[in-house]
């Protein structure tokens, strides 16, 4: 056993032994390679300590880096050669470590160390035993080693910087090669001080590795296709010793730090394709004083800090997010200061992709002390460009150069910012741009100061929104935007838009030129510069929804300057501004819309100016509250200026000042202005006005427009409420309006001086509750032209046109309507340069006058209307002096009428404004209107008359023109002095004026001048009703004219003329109106005119008196009256004369002289003196004096009633109850009952007349319309019986009601009368067929009986229709003309209608078809079969059965059925029964007459001769009618005598009588022996006719006549009782009976006592209500209870 552990202990140790031999002998073999350990990781370690070669074990390790590179490529070829052997997997995975040891590795051996195709080689410092043991000798060492490299380094500082930055345990001199490998270093504190050749690697610089690379031969470090990853490290380099050159590859840096590097990217263009030839990835680090040329590679920088560090790039994706930028001290870059940037766009290098930089988050820093470099340069760019920055930070920077500088040659460069925040920030510029586009938004900015912000040159665009600048930041500056003068720079436009923008008291300013700018959103407040906002070489400008308050108290100029640009302001607001807004000058433009608003601004200068050739725009714009102090507020020199539906409220001072332009506003609103001088002034313009409205402006004395040289033309616009005095004032300008209103204005509206034209066309002039001044005065202008001027409700206190030497004025559709004028004293005129007629239109040495469709009317005048004053068209126009002279004379046929210098006047009609006219002459009225205008005048002792026209030293023409309705207290109408007139086809007619002298015409000539040159003509018109004092149309004082040959009154109509005391139509001073009086008489139409001297003509009074009526012979009777009259020239009493005369009669033949006192009453007076004396005895009259003799009279014949005694030789009266007849000559026996003859008193009592007052020809008048004394009861009734009527003016009226005259005609009662007719028709369509079956038919003939009885009463309505009239109510007529012929065929007429419908069944078929819609289809089709098979026979029909209609449709049903034939005719024999009264009223009230005198009259109506033509056609219609009658009376009665018989044998039997009698038979209302009883009713109704025409003159027999005829047939109705049913028996009896009532109560004195009109409604009610009674009591009879009248009906 114990050999057993012995040989075991034996066996162990033998083999120790050889594994230690074979290890050392593997060792041997491979390089003294290291033992492997079971993770598969190879360490090497290397210590420059070690002072032997050593095996790089951790006990011997080598001592020099070079010894691995060997070892490292062999270990590399044995992974490679096993890579495909399975047993040697683990060799094939491994990991070398590279273990270095603290201590300094020089390149002695290697200058180049190589890594070849190594997958995973770390190099890693570590601390050796001997380091450890040994750590002063290795720091000695170490100071050995820095002093004995002290050439290597070149410098010692470096090495003390290194000293300061880490401590340093590894310095590697060697330079590395890394070819397909991937390498790792792993810190901390290696430093590598020679070059890199990396291609194909990776290489990892990680765990707080302390990296510096430094090459002594300053060698360029290249790294291609390959990534470098420094994680959690540090590196350090030097920008001037060590430079990266990168090509293809990643350069990936997180949580490091790297300080000086320089990094050199590929920048050969074929990499720009590709994605630039590289990237470099920074994360969670610090980059201090680095350079990086990017090339076309991207860079990408996150959550780092970036410190004076340079980038230039033209990569398309590089980032930074989160960075802070920080320059704390710009030594590095102090050489490159001017033209380095922080970011930088590589100039040398084109990528076609284009580059892009996005910076988000970030921070920028700069220490104010040592300046910055710029943010971003872009400099001589040439391709495209994108720079973002976002939500960015930059404090502290000042630079003398732009933070930001960018250009363009034909790149496209944009740089963005948003949320950009600048703080402290201190530079000339924030931008310098060139060709590049710029879009800002959400920037802040805090404590800065700039020259510049933004300077751009050429083609730079430009977007700024979300920007905020308030007073709080404590921002300076200078300038916002500049674009500086280049003439090179500018040729291609910029656009710059501006949005969401607050600046607050900036002083910055902005420059444009050739840019397109918009500001949108944008509010400036207090801001201030020479000009705010600067246009030039065509830059255009878009202001949009932006607000400006502008405070700068003359620390600007203007808001906005443009020169040769142009602005747009639109939605825009102007605040509380003190500044002007806009100038722009030389070939500029301005453009204001869309609701912009200029509110409260205040300044001295113009707020807006435009000049040389400039253009402003204005739409939709308000300007409020303006005030200019010494300015206007739109100034406006050689320009263009439009402006559009704005408002000016409240403009103080000036709205326009312009000379030289053209100025156009449309839908203007200028109101509540108010200016001390001018609101618009205009010097050698163009300004056109339409569609606008001045409202409320006040200018005091000034003028709302002062126009000089200037042409105004104003459209469609109004006026309202403003004061100015004049509205307009121009000199040597031209004015036209068009379509104006103009209301409650003061002031005056156009004061004009040697202007060219004014033309005023469609002004409006209305409701002015003030008055104004006048409307226009002019002098010496030229052309004036008013046409459709409307001027309605106003007040004036003074003239309202006047015009003073023009060449022509012409008036054309002026309507001035409802307005006031006061009296108007001519000294407020203007130009009151002649002593001339005050008037509201004067018009004064006017060459040429036209005026035409005037319209005059409801006007208050306190003044002449019209005036002209030296209008001679002669005077002022030698050019035309050939029209002076007298053209053709007038015809009758209306040719032509003239005379003067007048010229000629022609036209189509008299007295109507339509049709055409030419009247040639200075002063020319046409086609006018002057109505219902009232003429007030002081009337007191030396005041002047106004009137409508007024002439002096003029020629006037008038044609066609209406005069209506104008009255007044003045003389007249139209007043000429020392003038022409021609008045030619007008109507003239109800003008009054109370103290008229000529109520139309006044003609006052100068008796110092030719009379040949003063002459009047009037011809073709009409003058009706006017009225006046002296001269109710006319007034003459002028002997001379009223002789000439060339005045002329010729063709016209002078109708119902009035004048209060002389001359209806003329009156004339001192003479006749003619020498040819008759010719004026027969060539003019006198009708109705009236004075109380002279219907026609009157003049002053003739010195003697004349006999009222010439007589030579009085009667003797002892008190004869001697009338006597004084007369004008024309022979008309001379009623102004009243006075107290001494009247002288000398009897001849006893030559005895008596005298009587008289009075003169009107210019009448009469006397009442006895001549006694023989026949032929002579006496001789003479007033004041025997002589001169006014008249001869002789004693002759008697009075009336009186006949001559021969025996006693006087004249003496009849005997008591005797009268002279002068018919019979003799005395006449008087009828004491009807009249009263006593002497002289003889006349007819009540009801008679006394015809021609003839005691032989005594006449009983109808019924109540005669009094005594031959007086009528109604004032519409005169003539002989009161038998005529007339109208109200006494005109004779034809038609009348029944026998009484009409109050009122009424056409409009046809309708109702029709109406009542029709229902009537269809009314008898029903009840034909039973017609003296039922009571109704009793009742339709009590009515008819009635109307006709009671025919000459008044008060009788309704009732008339009964008898077919067309009267209805008492005193109501349908026409005056309708006489009683045409009454009578219109009576007929409706028999004939009545009778046609009534004849047919249209009334039951109506009821059928009704009751069809409410029955059974059974019943329906049985009623079918019953009414129009024709086939079917009585019997069948009777086995048919009936439905159960209504009992008197079931009656017309059998009888239609069973009889067929003979029931139909037996109908309309019923139905005619019904007409013979209205037919024989109707045709007797036309064949009787009456005679009165010697003339024959219609009984009914003496207005109609009974021998006329028309009367005798009626009397062959009345004449046919009874034909009609007589011979129906004769078939009855033949029906009567065929009851008897003689010899077996009736009197009569033939066929005819046989069809009779079966008509007959089938009346079953009468008993079989009275069928002939209707010739008994029928002869009453005859006689009741015949008797109330025949009796209508002897009222007093006529209803006791009829009674007794009514009584009499009522008898023998109740004797015979000839009805065969009892119920009817007993209705038409008391029906008799009632008739029988009324004629009692008609005939009773109790009934009689009443007025005629009152007893005639009683008759009427009482007919109705008995009427009514029996419809009642038949109603109730029929459909009653009791069933055995019901049975008995059946």
């Amino acid at each position: 056993m114990k050999i057993y552990k012995y040989s075991l202990t034996f066996i162990f140790l033998i083999f120790i032994f050889l594994n230690n031999v074979c290890s050392q002998n593997i060792n041997n073999n491979n390089n003294n390679i290291n033992q492997y350990e079971d993770n598969n990781i190879i360490n090497i370690y290397i210590n420059s300590n070690n002072q032997n070669n050593g095996n790089g074990t951790i006990i011997n390790p080598y001592n020099s880096i070079c010894q691995i590179e060997s070892i490292l490529n062999n270990i590399n070829n044995n992974n490679n050669n096993n890579n495909n052997n399975k047993n040697n997997n683990n060799i094939a995975t491994s990991i070398i470590i590279v273990n270095i040891g603290y201590g300094i590795y020089n390149d002695t051996n290697c200058y180049q160390f190589l890594i070849l195709n190594c997958k995973n080689v770390t190099f890693k410092p570590y601390i050796s035993n001997s380091s450890s043991s040994k750590d002063n000798n290795n720091n000695n060492n170490n100071n050995n080693n820095n002093n004995n490299n002290n050439n290597n380094n070149n410098n010692n500082n470096n090495n003390n910087k290194e000293e300061e930055e880490g401590e340093q345990k590894v310095s590697i001199y060697n330079s590395f090669k890394i070819i397909n490998s991937k390498f790792y270093i792993q810190g901390p504190f290696i430093t590598f001080y020679g070059s890199w050749n990396i291609s194909n690697s990776e290489m990892n610089i990680i765990d707080n590795a302390y990296i510096i690379f430094k090459d002594k031969y300053n060698i360029y470090s290249i790294i291609s296709n390959s990534v470098i990853k420094l994680i959690n490290s540090t590196m350090i380099s030097s920008i001037y010793d060590q430079k990266y050159m990168i090509e293809d590859s990643l350069l990936y840096f997180q949580k490091s730090t790297l300080k000086q590097v320089s990094i050199n990217f590929n920048s050969n263009p074929k990499f720009a394709s590709s994605g630039g030839g590289g990237r470099v990835e920074i994360i969670d680090s610090k980059v201090m004083g680095s350079f990086f040329q990017m090339g076309f590679s991207d860079i990408n920088v996150k959550n780092s800090i970036w410190q004076e560090t340079v980038l230039f790039t033209v990569a398309d994706n590089s980032k930074f997010e989160n960075i802070l930028f920080n320059q704390n001290d710009l030594k590095l870059w102090s050489e490159y200061y001017n033209s380095v940037g922080i970011i930088n766009i590589d100039k040398e290098l084109f990528n076609e992709n284009g580059s892009k930089i996005t910076i988000l988050n970030s921070e920028f820093r700069a220490n104010p002390k040592y300046g910055a470099l710029s943010l971003i340069v872009s400099l001589d760019i040439e391709q495209d460009v994108l720079i973002i920055l976002y939500n960015i930070r930059m404090i502290g920077f000042h630079k003398y150069e732009s933070m930001f500088a960018s250009t363009s040659y034909g790149g496209n460069i944009t740089i963005s910012l948003e949320l950009v925040e600048f703080d402290n920030c201190v530079s000339p510029s924030m931008f310098t741009m060139e060709n590049t586009n710029l879009v800002i938004s959400d920037l802040i900015f805090t404590n800065c100061i700039f020259e510049t912000m933004l300077e751009a040159r050429n083609s730079s665009n430009i977007e700024i929104s979300n920007l905020s600048i308030n007073s709080t930041q404590n921002n300076i500056i200078q300038k916002f935007l500049s674009m500086p003068k280049d003439e090179n720079s500018f040729e291609m436009s910029s656009s710059i838009e501006f949005s969401n923008i607050f600046l607050e008291s900036i002083e910055g300013s902005f420059e444009f030129r050739n840019s397109i700018v918009n500001f949108e959103f944008v509010t400036m407040i207090s801001i201030g510069s020479d000009s705010f906002i600067n246009g030039y070489q065509g830059s255009i400008v878009n202001i949009i929804s932006s607000d400006f308050i502008s405070n700068p108290f003359g620390k600007i100029n203007q808001l906005f300057y443009f020169e040769q640009s142009s602005i747009t302001i639109s939605q825009s607001n102007f605040f509380d501004s003190a500044v002007p807004i806009v100038m722009a000058v030389k070939n500029s433009s301005v453009l204001i819309d869309n609701n912009s608003k200029f509110i409260d601004l205040q300044t001295s200068q113009p707020i807006i100016t435009v000049a040389d050739d400039s253009i402003l725009e204005i739409y939709s714009t308000l300007f409020n509250n303006c005030r200019i102090s010494s300015s206007s507020l739109i100034q406006s020199e050689s320009s263009l200026v439009y402006i559009s539906e704005t408002n000016f409220l409240l403009v103080s001072q000036q709205l326009f000042n312009s000379s030289r332009s053209k100025i156009s506003m449309n839908i203007v609103n200028v109101s509540q202005s108010f200016t001390q001088s001018q609101l618009i002034t205009s010097v050698d313009d163009y300004i056109f006005i339409a569609s606008s409205v001045f409202d409320g402006n006040h200018g005091l004395s000034y003028q709302m427009f002062t126009l000089n040289g200037s042409i105004l033309n104003i459209t469609q616009t109004q006026f309202n409420g403003n004061s100015f005095n004049p509205l307009i004032k121009s000199v040597n300008s031209t004015i036209e309006f068009v379509e104006t209103l103009y209301s409650n204005n003061t002031g005056s509206f156009i004061n004009s001086k040697d202007d060219q034209l004014i033309s005023i066309s469609f002004l409006e002039f209305y409701d002015s509750r003030l008055p104004i001044n006048y409307l226009l005065s002019s002098d010496s202008t030229k052309t004036i032209i008013l046409n459709q001027i409307f001027i309605n409700n106003n007040y004036f206190t003074q003239f309202f046109i006047s015009s003073f030497n023009a060449e022509t004025f012409e008036i054309d559709t002026f309507e001035f309507g409802n307005n006031l004028i006061v009296h108007v004293p001519m000294l407020l005129c203007p130009y009151n340069q002649f002593d001339g007629l005050g008037g509201f239109i004067s018009l004064t040495q006017v060459s040429n006058v036209l005026i035409k469709n005037f319209n005059i009317r409801n006007n208050q005048i306190g003044t002449t209307f019209l005036t002209f004053y030296d209008c001679v068209f002669s005077k002022y126009n030698s050019n035309n002096s050939n029209s002076n002279s007298y053209s053709n004379s007038y015809s009758n046929t209306g040719s032509g009428v003239g005379g003067g210098s007048s010229g000629s006047c022609s036209g189509s009609s008299s007295g109507s404004s339509s049709g055409s006219s030419s009247c040639s002459g200075s002063v020319n009225i046409q086609n006018s209107q002057f109505t219902s205008n009232t003429i007030q005048s002081d009337i007191s002792l030396y005041s002047e008359s106004n009137y409508l026209i007024e002439s002096k030293s003029s020629e006037v023409s008038i044609s066609l023109t209406y005069f209506n309705g104008n009255q007044g207290n003045g003389k007249g109408l139209i007043l000429v002095i020392n003038s022409n007139i021609t008045i030619y086809g007008c109507s003239i007619d109800s003008n009054f004026f109370e103290n008229g002298t000529g109520a139309i015409l006044s003609f006052f000539p100068d008796y110092l001048i030719d009379d040949s040159f003063q002459w009047f003509v009037i011809v073709q018109s009409l003058l009706t009703t006017n009225f006046g004092i002296y001269g109710g149309v006319l007034y003459f004082n002028s002997p001379q004219s009223l002789n000439n040959p060339l005045s002329k009154i010729e063709n016209n109509s002078f109708i119902n003329n009035r004048a209060l005391q002389q001359g209806g139509v003329v009156y004339t001073t001192d003479s006749p109106f003619n020498e040819n009086m008759t010719k004026v008489l027969n060539s003019n139409f006198f009708i109705g005119n009236t004075a109380f001297c002279g219907p026609n003509f009157s003049s002053n009074m003739m010195k003697n008196p004349q006999l009222s009526n010439p007589i030579s012979q009085v009667v003797d009777d002892g008190s004869s009256i001697i009338e006597y009259q004084f007369v004008d020239y024309y022979g008309n009493l001379f009623t102004p004369f009243s006075s107290i005369l001494t009247i002288y009669v000398n009897r001849t033949s006893t030559n005895h002289l008596m005298n009587v006192t008289n009075n003169v009453n009107a210019g009448m007076g009469k006397f009442t003196f006895e001549f006694i004396g023989s026949i032929n005895d002579e006496y001789l009259i003479g007033v004041n004096s025997p002589t001169p003799v006014l008249a001869k009279v002789y004693v002759d014949g008697c009075s009336p009633y009186q006949f001559y005694n021969t025996t006693s030789e006087m004249c003496t009266y009849c005997p008591n109850n005797y009268a002279l007849s002068q018919l019979l000559g003799k005395c006449y026996p008087c009828n004491t009952n009807i009249m009263n003859c006593l002497a002289s008193t003889v006349f007819a009592i009540d009801g008679y007349y006394l015809v021609n007052n003839d005691v032989s020809m005594v006449e009983q008048c109808p019924l109540d319309m005669c009094l005594s004394y031959n007086l009528c009861t109604s004032n519409s009734s005169f003539g002989n019986l009161c038998f005529s009527c007339k109208d109200e003016y006494g005109n004779l009226v034809q038609t009348k009601n029944g026998i009484r005259c009409c109050s009122h005609f009424k056409p409009i009662l046809l309708i109702p009368i029709l109406v009542f007719h029709l229902i009537f028709a269809l009314v008898l369509s029903l009840i034909k067929h039973n017609s003296f079956r039922i009571p109704i038919s009793q009742i339709i003939i009590f009515l008819q009986i009635n109307s006709v009885v009671f025919f000459s009463y008044s008060g009788i309505y309704i009732l008339p229709l009964f008898r077919m009239s067309v009267d209805m109510l008492d005193g109501y007529c349908l026409w005056e003309g309708l006489n009683y012929n045409f009454k009578s065929f219109l009576s007929f007429s409706i028999i004939i209608s009545l009778f046609l419908i009534g004849s047919t069944d249209i009334t039951p078929s109506i009821i059928i078809k009704i009751y069809k819609k409410i029955s059974t289809r059974k019943d329906n089709r049985n009623l079918s079969l019953l009414i129009n098979d024709r086939n079917i026979t009585p019997l069948q029909q009777q086995q048919q059965p009936i439905a159960k209609y209504p009992n008197y449709i079931i009656k017309i049903l059998e009888g239609k059925i069973k009889h067929r034939s003979i029931y139909y005719w037996k109908s309309i024999w019923s139905l005619f029964q019904l007409f013979v009264i209205p037919l024989a009223f109707n045709a007797m009230s036309l064949v009787i007459s009456k005679q009165v005198g010697s003339e024959n009259y219609l009984a009914v109506d003496f207005s109609i001769d009974f021998q006329s033509n028309s009367n005798q056609a009626c009397i062959l219609i009345a004449i046919l009618i009874f034909i009609i009658l007589a011979i129906v009376l004769f078939m009855q009665l033949i029906l009567l005598l065929s009851k008897f018989k003689i010899g077996g044998n009736r009197i009569f039997k033939n066929r005819i009588t046989e069809s009779l009698l079966k008509i007959q038979q089938y009346q079953l209302e009468y008993r079989t022996n009275f069928k002939w009883f209707p010739i008994v009713i029928n002869s009453r109704s005859i006689i009741i006719c015949v008797l109330s025409i025949v009796l209508l003159f002897k009222a007093q027999y006529y209803i006791p006549i009829i009674l007794l005829i009514q009584i009499f047939y009522t008898i023998i109705s109740l004797l015979i009782n000839p009805i065969k049913w009892k119920y009817l028996r007993d209705f038409n009896n008391i029906i008799n009976l009632l008739q029988v009532v009324i004629l009692i109560t008609a005939n009773s004195n109790l009934l009689q006592s009443k007025s005629l009109f009152n007893e005639g409604l009683i008759i009427t009610i009482i007919t109705f209500s008995f009427a009514l009674l029996s419809i009642i009591s038949i109603f109730l009879l029929y459909n009653g209870k009791n069933k055995k009248i019901r049975r008995k009906l059946k």
